[in-house]
């Protein structure tokens, strides 16, 4: 019996070529992006038949894939610069991220006690222990826009707070874009025991095509308070992987006030006993704007409360997708 042939949409087939033609010159971590792609190249781009993908058919939404973003210019640095109007007047400590680079220059990165801030890219290339240890690991999904991530992902930020430690500002992280491209972005950020944490993703780019993933380790008795901001004129994957530990304190809010298309999918595991959680979000949306947001939650562990709230505002033929799953074991 003849086998069957999977044919690869032009989409698909150049971000294989792109990957082919980028992978030796990819930060780092080079096993772990063979493994992903291949998973990627496996499925392709999740469409309709994906159970998980159902209202978010990306093969159909993504015709083609822009090229890779190339390096910032000036230009761009200094529109990346006067990025995050919405949160100006915020006490905060500031990181700048420009067409998926980023911008030292433009970034708080005074020295405090218990905090270690590095660039994904820099400690992917020096392998460092603490992106080995977590990047691919925090939560075990086999989600293609996970892979694709992986296999491609750039720079982002890595975050390591100390035991015990209370950051005396807001960490935001601003990611503007200028290009028409097609971004990857990869964050680490861990937290030891008894920490407490605020940070916030500010995400404002053009007609880009953005691929983001935020890999979450909250050890027991800690505390994180997650904001996600996004305006974003092309397509905005967002991908949060949590792993939290026991007695922990986990917020996490998303806030979308103009997108094109957007999917916010979330893949928590309560790892350890009795920790609260807050998972919620707010999408105004109008015109043909599509926003999708995706749970999966997992209670590991006993005593654990999560609770979950998403609202939606709808105008013209704008459309507001929200499905989770919640496993308790």
């Amino acid at each position: 019996m003849a086998g069957i042939r999977t044919i690869k949409t032009e989409a698909e087939q150049a971000l294989a070529q792109a990957f082919t033609s980028v992978k030796g010159k990819l930060p780092g971590a080079a096993m772990l992006r063979e493994d992903a792609f291949k998973r990627f190249d496996a499925q392709g781009l999740p469409h309709r038949r994906v159970e998980e993908w159902k209202y978010t058919d990306l093969r159909t939404l993504m015709r083609n894939a822009k090229p890779l973003a190339s390096a910032p210019d000036a230009r761009a640095k200094a529109s990346a610069a006067k990025a995050g109007t919405l949160l100006a007047g915020l006490d905060c400590r500031r990181l700048v991220f420009s067409d998926g680079a980023f911008v030292p220059e433009q970034s708080d990165l005074a020295p405090e006690k218990g905090l270690a801030i590095a660039s994904m890219a820099d400690a992917l290339a020096k392998g460092d222990p603490l992106v080995s240890k977590h990047v691919g690991k925090v939560f075990e999904t086999k989600d293609p826009a996970v892979a694709l991530n992986t296999a491609l992902m750039g720079d982002g930020i890595v975050i390591h707070v100390a035991a015990g430690v209370r950051l005396a500002k807001p960490i935001l992280v601003t990611f503007a874009g200028a290009q028409g491209a097609s971004v990857f972005l990869r964050s680490l950020v861990v937290i030891e025991k008894g920490a407490t944490v605020t940070l916030i993703e500010d995400h404002e780019t053009g007609d880009a095509q953005v691929n983001s993933a935020l890999e979450l380790v909250v050890a027991d008795e800690a505390r994180i308070d997650h904001f996600k901001i996004t305006r974003a004129q092309g397509i905005h994957i967002g991908s949060l992987m949590a792993q939290v530990g026991a007695k922990a304190m986990f917020n996490s809010f998303a806030f979308t006030p103009s997108c094109s298309i957007l999917r916010n999918q979330s893949f928590v595991t309560f790892a350890g006993a009795d920790t609260q959680a807050a998972l919620g979000g707010v999408s105004l949306l109008n015109g043909t704007q599509h926003a999708d947001t995706t749970l999966l939650i997992e209670h590991k562990a006993t005593g654990c409360t999560s609770r979950e709230r998403f609202k939606s505002a709808l105008d013209g033929e704008s459309r507001g997708v929200f499905q989770g799953k919640i496993v308790v074991e």
